[in-house]
């Protein structure tokens, strides 16, 4: 299932929230998954003619920490009324506008690393010109190209780093080809910009329909399953023994 998730995540077809909010990088965490949102959702897929699953639906993958603030939607009480028990599948918590929802720990969390070895955040030092292309930081211990291929959060926008120069003396931060920096301020705070504001963890709840994704098999690379004894792997004592699988498949 994680492959899954992690093909559909990598879309381009995304809605942030009730909409209000453009990018990950400005989710805050008062942006809470509501019944607005899921509407949208639903009407985004219908407008496109995305076919239901068979049972007249569209499946949401959903965390356990997001079907909680859902579920606190004042909202949710007057949908989940006309939702009869006798349907409910297993693993369902309940379902709005033609989207049922399964709670799953593997939904996708998008994070950030720390951007220092020492501190989560950097800053500016010096003010940055607008559409200059390298700007000076400080406020951590950073190694030479630790932030290459990294996205950074500065000011409400986002960039892509190229390459940096080691945290010492004149460290510098040089953007991807094509980039360019807003004019900032000095002592302005640069955050890890792969999640939400300020580095938040953020959620994403994943909304599919028929023939969403496809999956093959690979010639050759069919599901083994491996059992060692605890002749083979008990260790000193034959204290335990292991079983589990393999299985080569594309999505």
């Amino acid at each position: 299932m994680k492959l899954q998730l992690t093909q559909c995540n990598g879309g381009t077809n995304v809605q942030y929230a009730d909409g209000t909010v453009a990018s990950r990088a400005a989710l805050t965490a008062s942006n809470k998954l509501t019944v607005k949102a899921i509407q949208m959702a639903a009407t985004a897929l219908k407008a496109q003619n995305a076919p239901m699953l068979d049972g007249g639906y569209y499946a949401a993958i959903i965390h356990p920490n997001v079907a909680y603030d859902l579920m606190r939607d004042p909202e949710w009480a007057d949908w989940q009324k006309h939702t009869s028990p006798e349907h409910m599948y297993n693993g369902e918590i309940g379902r709005i506008a033609n989207v049922v929802f399964f709670e799953s720990t593997e939904a996708k969390i998008f994070t950030a690393d720390d951007l220092a070895s020492d501190s989560m955040t950097l800053a500016i030092n010096g003010a940055v010109s607008a559409n200059a292309t390298t700007a000076v930081f400080d406020g951590g211990t950073v190694e030479a190209n630790a932030l290459k291929g990294r996205t950074l959060l500065i000011d409400g926008k986002t960039y892509h780093v190229a390459s940096n120069t080691a945290s010492s003396g004149t460290s510098t931060i040089t953007l991807a080809t094509g980039e360019k920096f807003a004019a900032i301020s000095d002592n302005t705070v640069i955050y890890p910009g792969e999640a939400g504001a300020a580095g938040a963890n953020v959620y994403s709840t994943v909304i599919i329909g028929k023939n969403a994704y496809g999956t093959t098999s690979i010639q050759g690379g069919g599901l083994e399953t491996i059992i060692k004894s605890n002749e083979q792997a008990g260790g000193p004592l034959n204290q335990y023994s292991t079983v589990g699988y393999t299985q080569a498949l594309a999505a």
